[in-house]
């Protein structure tokens, strides 16, 4: 087996293991309502915080590892795609550092919040400032990998389940953060922002199986 397909099977493992931890936020006690709030809320609250702690810390992993596989891959079929693997990269560490600061909760917010704190004003801007550089490289990193693996061994594997279909789920991707800024806009921005990470999960996970796959 190719480096570039141990590396993804590793990126795999923590990609998949985001589930698990963001089905516990939602399932807990937090009086929070995903049509409303955001993913990133419930690392507010008390009782989630460690699980979206390791939701997010897992995601940045699984996209570290897939950055490494990525380039391998790339270099093995001696294709240029520095800009979507640095810009993978970035989003990799968009989300770790997304995971330092805690915002504050505008709808249902805990008991334990001070919206008055300097501090917690400060975090949640730094918060917001790396969730939004995340969700930038993301949708740039698919689009450029996306059209960059059409040169590669990628593009020779099932109808359905190839770089085709992975340049459109970029595409989706870019329609649903434009999506998620109308959500915002309409007060329900939970639903407009699980969109979002409904696709760009979809693609990460694709872009993962397709490298294992990739001889």
């Amino acid at each position: 087996m190719m480096i570039y397909s141990q590396l993804a099977i590793v990126s795999l493992v923590f990609l998949v293991l985001w589930f698990p931890f963001q089905l516990i936020c939602h399932l807990s006690e937090t009086g929070y309502n995903p049509l409303v709030n955001a993913v990133s809320d419930y690392g507010s609250h008390p009782k989630t915080r460690k699980f979206a702690l390791l939701a997010w810390w897992t995601t940045a992993l699984g996209a570290a590892f897939l950055t490494a596989a990525a380039a391998e891959l790339f270099e093995s079929a001696n294709i240029n795609a520095t800009s979507g693997i640095a810009l993978l990269g970035v989003f990799a560490g968009a989300r770790l550092l997304t995971s330092c600061f805690k915002n504050l909760v505008r709808h249902n917010p805990p008991p334990n919040q001070d919206p008055d704190d300097q501090t917690a004003q400060n975090n949640t801007m730094l918060h917001v400032v790396f969730a939004i550089l995340s969700f930038a490289s993301i949708c740039a990193a698919e689009i450029l990998l996306s059209k960059a693996s059409m040169g590669t061994q990628l593009a020779e594997t099932p109808v359905g389940m190839n770089s085709e279909g992975l340049y459109g789920l970029a595409i989706a991707t870019c329609v649903a953060i434009i999506v998620m800024a109308f959500t915002r806009r309409a007060g329900v921005f939970g639903i407009g922002e699980r969109i979002f990470y409904g696709f760009f999960f979809a693609w990460l996970l694709m872009f993962a199986s397709l490298i294992i796959m990739t001889n």
